[in-house]
């Protein structure tokens, strides 16, 4: 009888996190400690306009909008069998 091993996968990732230029104890601004300036500008506007991001239909009423889907669904479900019913010679007096 063979066994079976089981093999686990591990994974792992790792995040960096580029801190802001900050002004030092004597009014000296001190660049990140890999030197690139560059890259800490480019950092900084990243996310500069999204907190100015207008705010979704689906984002503002979610219940709603769950609520139409579902309504969509089974509208369309119902429209699928009068349908297949009709097809197949089933009629209504």
């Amino acid at each position: 009888m063979l066994t079976k091993e089981k093999q686990f996968v591990r994974a792992t990732f790792s995040i960096r996190v580029v801190e802001p230029k900050v002004a030092s104890e004597d009014g000296v601004i001190q660049s990140h400690a890999n030197g690139s300036e560059e890259r800490a500008e480019l950092g900084g506007c990243l996310f500069e306009f999204a907190g100015n991001a207008p705010v979704t239909f689906a984002e503002r009423f979610p219940r709603l909008v769950v609520s139409a889907v579902a309504v969509a669904l089974v509208l369309a479900t119902i429209t699928t069998e009068i349908e297949c019913l009709r097809a197949s010679g089933y009629f209504w007096q």
